[in-house]
């Protein structure tokens, strides 16, 4: 959000029996306001992207699991998601320029394809 963290949020009261929403967690870290925002395929990490910035965090501690400020790159992220089945990060800027990284590692790697990759 405009406070430059993420918010995750739950229905573990179960929306379709009358309970509301639980807030699970409170990111930080980003250098600006979210601009993109996606979940692994387990649900067990989410990336945000801002002006310049990627981070991935495990939903479950908050602990950052990569975090990426684009060195030289003015450039806001439009779309973030998952490839390789959670195990790489890939971000896509204004001009589709797209970059990626290696969740384990934070090594940079080729952004590789589609979402569905």
């Amino acid at each position: 959000g405009a406070d430059r963290t993420l918010r995750v949020w739950s229905d573990a009261g179960g929306l379709e029996r009358g309970g509301g929403w639980t807030e699970r967690c409170i990111l930080s870290g980003l250098v600006d306001v979210v601009s993109a925002v996606a979940f692994s395929p387990d649900g067990s990490l989410v990336a945000a992207g801002s002006f310049g910035a990627v981070i991935a965090w495990d939903v479950a501690s908050g602990a950052a699991r990569l975090s990426v400020v684009m060195a030289g790159e003015r450039a806001w992220v439009r779309k973030v998601w998952f490839a390789r089945g959670g195990k790489r990060v890939v971000a896509q800027g204004d001009a589709g320029t797209r970059w990626g990284w290696d969740v384990a590692s934070g090594a940079e790697c080729a952004p590789g394809g589609d979402e569905e990759e």
